[in-house]
């Protein structure tokens, strides 16, 4: 029994490294119909045994044989992979054929699991870029175009909190080869609007923004000095200075965004207080509006709020004067 385990222990390996190295010499195809015949003909072999063997010898020869088969039909598959890649590359078809072909999942949460679908993946990749110098894809692109800049960062920023070490790796490789698409490719604004945030009910919360922040902060952190700025203009600029303020409002009641929105109001607030916009200014001259307009609840909420703001500093102001 033991023998016969071992057998196919060493029928397997022998297949498979067979298959490795014939992959580069003969046709895939080819080698696969062998490995198929040569599991059809299992069974002629099996009726040559001695009718005297034990029941149990006879299911044990069963399960080997259909062992042996199914790693003959896996290793079959295999080699038709290696063999579809190749022919893909040599037609050149791009990386978004390949990951087609790489049958990924439709969830981008799966897709750190696919450990070996992205190693082929990868090497596709760079195997395309070796026959196509001039070629701009990468990994983290071709992910792209399947499941969106939105889903992809959200997912690799939740996986950077893997307690897997492997996973955490690859998502802090994948991550950082997307921070780099996104500031090749366009402003700290327009990734934000590329991420769907602008759109967001509450844009300061969730693995999202924070890919977004983390993102900001890399490069911001090492601009020149005459290119730093600071999140607090890049989102003004974003939203404009009615809708800031109003997503201000918004954000500030959440457990996650609160203190960095509660900054961002602090800082908007004192702006318009150095600059002597009285709370009856706010709309004429921060919102923009005609006086015939109608204000919403958040524009109430940001002028409310903004009054006790323009009161505590008028009081302020004066106890200052006061020790003069």
């Amino acid at each position: 029994m033991r023998l016969h385990g071992i057998i196919a222990l060493l029928a397997a390996a022998v297949l498979l490294s067979a298959a490795d190295a014939a992959a580069a010499k003969t046709s895939p195809p080819a080698i696969a119909h062998s490995f198929i015949a040569a599991k059809n003909d299992a069974p002629t072999t099996r009726m040559l045994r001695n009718e005297n063997r034990a029941e149990g010898d006879d299911e044990e020869e069963r399960a080997i044989g259909d062992a042996i088969g199914g790693a003959i039909t896996g290793l079959a598959s295999k080699v038709q992979l290696k063999f579809d890649l190749r022919n893909l590359l040599n037609e050149g078809k791009s990386a978004d054929d390949a990951l087609a072909l790489l049958k990924f999942d439709d969830k981008v949460d799966d897709l750190l699991s696919n450990r070996r679908k992205l190693k082929k993946l990868t090497k596709y990749v760079a195997r395309y870029k070796n026959k196509f110098p001039e070629s701009d894809v990468t990994v983290v692109g071709t992910l792209t175009n399947k499941y969106g800049d939105h889903a992809l960062a959200g997912m690799l920023e939740a996986a950077m909190s893997s307690t897997n070490p492997k996973t955490k790796a690859l998502a802090e490789k994948l991550q950082a080869e997307q921070f780099r698409l996104w500031h090749n490719s366009a402003s700290y604004g327009g990734v934000f609007g590329k991420l769907e945030l602008d759109m967001a009910y509450n844009p300061l919360k969730g693995n999202v923004y924070k890919a977004w922040r983390s993102y900001f902060n890399v490069y911001n952190n090492h601009a020149e000095a005459k290119a730093k700025t600071t999140e607090f203009k890049v989102l003004k600029k974003v939203f404009g200075r009615r809708d800031f303020a109003g997503m201000i409002q918004k954000a500030k009641h959440d457990e996650e965004s609160g203190l960095i929105a509660m900054e961002f109001e602090r800082e908007l607030f004192n702006s318009w207080i150095s600059r002597k916009i009285a709370p009856d200014e706010v709309v004429p001259k921060i919102f923009r509006m005609k006086s015939e307009e109608k204000l919403t609840k958040l524009d109430n909420a940001v002028t409310n709020e903004y009054t006790r703001w323009w009161a505590t500093a008028a009081r302020g102001a004066a106890k200052n004067l006061a020790k003069q």
